[in-house]
């Protein structure tokens, strides 16, 4: 194959490479919505009956918590944790356990600090 050709072949494969790519990441958005019209759904039914979980022959759906703590203010904190000699809080973020059992145990945040409780659903396949 000579240079011209080679190059010719190069192109084109790269065109295909986009196309797939493309058509693929098309497919993907129409199958991403359905799973996630299908979560919700299933959610939506959890929430309502006050359930955790269900169960078919197929699969099991529960739901978990995800905690997450973020600092919008380091200085602020800082000084508190200094402060009060909780380096407990210290990670390379901060210990979202600590500030639930903070929150929970002082009914507020600590300075700084967001705090969000994320319900998920999750399944697992039988």
């Amino acid at each position: 194959m000579n240079v011209e050709a080679r190059i010719a072949a190069l192109m084109n494969a790269r065109k295909v490479k986009e196309d797939v790519t493309r058509a693929y990441k098309d497919a993907m958005k129409v199958v991403t919505a359905e799973l996630e019209a299908h979560e919700a759904a299933l959610m939506e039914h959890l929430n309502a009956n006050n359930l955790t979980q269900l169960a078919s022959k197929d699969a099991t759906v529960f739901v978990r918590t995800r905690d997450s703590a973020t600092v919008g203010d380091w200085d602020t904190l800082l000084t508190f944790i200094i402060e009060g000699g909780r380096y407990d809080f210290l990670e390379k973020r901060v210990s979202s356990s600590v500030v639930k059992e903070f929150l929970t145990d002082n009914n507020e945040l600590p300075p700084g600090v967001k705090f969000s409780s994320v319900r998920t659903l999750s399944v697992r396949s039988k």
